[in-house]
């Protein structure tokens, strides 16, 4: 959900890759789940709303069509959609 109203509120949001997963560290009030699934399934879960938050749902979108547009680079394409 995004934020009702006028805001000012930045949501930054990134996009890795070649990462190796490590041990988490949250913050005590932090619940994190963890939840691999192909590109293609996410973009699907932004649509559908299973993936709702806003944040999240535009940088899927905005990824997905930079993929469209092949104006991302080529090592990621190949792992967008291999």
């Amino acid at each position: 959900m995004v934020s009702p109203g006028i805001t000012d509120e930045l949501a930054p949001c990134f996009v890795a890759w070649d990462l190796e997963q490590g041990t988490a560290e949250p913050d005590p009030q932090e619940d994190l789940a963890i939840r691999r699934l192909p590109f293609r399934e996410a973009v699907a879960a932004a649509l559908d709303g299973t993936i709702s938050d806003a944040a999240s749902v535009a940088t899927l979108l905005a990824v997905h069509a930079r993929a469209a547009a092949k104006s991302l680079p080529a090592d990621l394409l190949a792992r967008l959609h291999p």
